[in-house]
């Protein structure tokens, strides 16, 4: 009996111990496979369980001859969260080639307390402890470790990448990169210039080195004559590594402003990464776009075709007219042209984006009739001030990763609803040192945009509240919840108690690796 019962104990640990490196392992593709980035989010989160001491207390069962101790822990390891943990995810772990390959490692490092069980048995349940305790280092260890491989086989996707785009003689590159807004404006220069040519662009937030590669591997056709390549960063240098890579002909700059300071440090560094896509279309003698409403894009480099609303742009939006349905205005050209462009998509922020993916397009030849029929047919982008219908109230879905010029503009089309404004949102991550100071400011605005406010996660709560009362906004109007499961449960509580539909910002959700 006792062989029976050892044998279920140990199963269920293994078990455990797979569901949590699974979780680690998921954690550190979230960071993009840095170990200095699993390591910041190691020293924030609990990454110890008392699950750990459980071997020491089974330990204790055989020498005590309780064999129900170890079925009763068996029974306990698989009711643990790490386990049963079924909850969907923002952004779900995948399993590639890559993590593939970790796991092997991973496998393979695991034996060391299997070896002090096999020698030393007596040392095995401290062996096991010790292990358990260490599991994400060991994953960062086993990361370490795979690097070489992991060059080896990037370089030789790189070099096929690379020749795919050699044998691509009619293919035109375009590059665009921004601190925000970068999937949406890919989105939309897709449509535009789809009227006009075959057009390949990177799939969802495919903005890594690798996740280009990929796109030009598996989805770049024979037939395409443009490829658009979103360009993501978190340090400096991302964007030149993309670059080197694809050698954009044009490209185009969203904005600047203060995201991944956690990563980038200071907003100069974001800049000079950011102008990497900059620096390389201009020495290609390219066509460089940028938003002429960012002020850290405005007046940067002269050789620059500036859009936006501001007076100053050589691509202009004029006469912007906003409802809950959408919004139109009048794209106006340097030559003087000008078409009234109508489109379903929400937010001073898309009108600005719609006018750099015209301006681009009608300087590769598509007509303005052709940009407004494009225009007109845009789909909303999933999760980028989306409007949906939801049974109880107006959904405004601005949930991807939000940052403090998104959010204040996200704002303004909350306050551009005359119905009840309700706002939920955990904040901001990925900020550094400023994003107390920032969440703070997002609060205050918050305040003269909502009537009701939900915030959710209570130790990122604190300083949007804090932000939000100093505006003296009624605290009964307040609310801070532990989960967005929490936050959706009163939202139907408030809504139902209403004559009309009201309507609701989701500003934000926060990755897995934030929770």
């Amino acid at each position: 009996m006792i062989y029976i019962f050892s044998a279920v104990a140990v199963v269920a640990y293994w078990l455990y111990l797979g569901f949590r490196t699974v979780h680690f392992v998921h954690m550190l593709q979230l960071n993009s496979y840095r170990n200095e980035r699993f390591f910041g989010w190691v020293k924030k989160n609990k990454i110890i369980s008392f699950a750990c001491i459980v071997p020491l207390i089974s330990y204790i069962g055989l020498l005590l001859n309780a064999y129900w101790m170890l079925g009763a822990l068996a029974v306990l390891y698989l009711l643990l969260p790490s386990v049963r943990d079924r909850r969907p995810k923002k952004k779900p772990f995948v399993n590639t080639a890559r993590t593939k390959r970790l796991f092997f490692t991973l496998w393979v490092l695991s034996w060391i307390p299997c070896a002090a069980a096999i020698f030393r048995m007596e040392l095995a349940p401290v062996a096991f402890v010790v292990f358990d305790c260490l599991l994400a280092f060991i994953v960062m260890l086993g990361n370490l470790l795979n690097q070489p491989i992991e060059k080896a086989v990037a370089g030789r996707y790189i070099r096929d990448a690379k020749n795919i785009l050699k044998h691509s003689k009619k293919l035109t590159v375009i590059g665009i990169t921004g601190s925000f807004g970068k999937t949406g404006t890919k989105h939309i220069l897709h449509r535009i210039l789809s009227q006009k040519f075959n057009v390949c662009m990177t799939p969802g937030s495919f903005n890594t080195p690798m996740g280009v590669v990929r796109t030009i591997r598996e989805n770049l056709r024979a037939t395409d004559e443009i490829f658009i390549a979103e360009m993501g960063a978190k340090n400096v240098g991302d964007i030149k590594e993309i670059c080197d890579i694809v050698h954009p002909k044009h490209g185009m700059i969203t904005a600047i402003g203060e995201q991944h300071l956690e990563t980038f440090k200071s907003i100069e560094n974001i800049i000079k990464t950011k102008w990497e896509l900059a620096d390389s279309v201009l020495a290609a003698d390219g066509m460089l776009f940028v938003n002429g409403d960012n002020s850290y894009l405005a007046d940067k480099d002269k050789k620059a075709i500036t859009y936006g609303t501001d007076k100053k742009a050589s691509f202009r939006a004029e006469d912007i007219q906003s409802g809950p349905e959408g919004q139109s205005f009048v794209f106006v050209t340097p030559d003087g042209a000008s078409i009234r462009l109508q489109t379903k998509l929400l937010g001073r922020a898309n009108v600005i984006n719609i006018t750099g993916c015209a301006a681009l397009s009608y300087r590769m030849g598509v007509s303005l009739e052709q940009i407004a029929a494009a225009v007109r047919s845009l789909p909303p982008t999933q999760h980028r001030l989306e409007l949906l219908r939801h049974d109880r109230y107006w959904v405004i879905d601005d949930a991807y990763n939000s940052n403090p010029q998104g959010a204040a503009m996200a704002l303004e089309v909350l306050a551009s609803f005359d119905m009840l404004r309700i706002l939920v949102t955990p904040g901001m991550v990925e900020l550094g040192e400023k994003q107390d100071e920032l969440n703070f400011a997002f609060g205050a605005q918050a305040a003269s945009a909502a009537d009701i406010i939900i915030l959710v996660g209570e130790k990122q709560a604190e300083p949007i509240a804090a932000g939000v009362r100093s505006k003296g906004f009624s605290e009964d109007k307040l609310h801070i919840v532990k989960t967005i499961g929490d936050a959706f449960t009163l939202l139907d509580k408030i809504a139902y108690e209403q004559e009309k539909k009201p309507v609701v910002l989701l500003e934000n959700d926060l990755p897995d690796n934030y929770l």
